[in-house]
């Protein structure tokens, strides 16, 4: 299921409209890959990976401060 910027609150609070595009660019990226590699839990693996780049970069504002 490749997911819109519609999708994203479901999986991922607090993203401005241009992280939920980035945040959707990078999930249904890991999902078409993962899906050529033999499919299995591939959503699941995709929001992860996707919401992970997220709390990196929420991080590390956070050691800016």
């Amino acid at each position: 299921m490749p997911w819109s910027v519609r999708d994203v609150d479901k999986h991922r609070k607090g993203l401005s409209d241009t992280q939920k595009s980035k945040w959707c660019k990078v999930a249904n990226g890991v999902l078409k890959t993962c899906m050529a590699e033999g499919g299995k839990g591939c959503e699941g693996r995709a929001i992860r990976i996707a919401n992970a780049m997220f709390e990196k970069t929420k991080m590390s504002r956070r050691m800016i401060k």
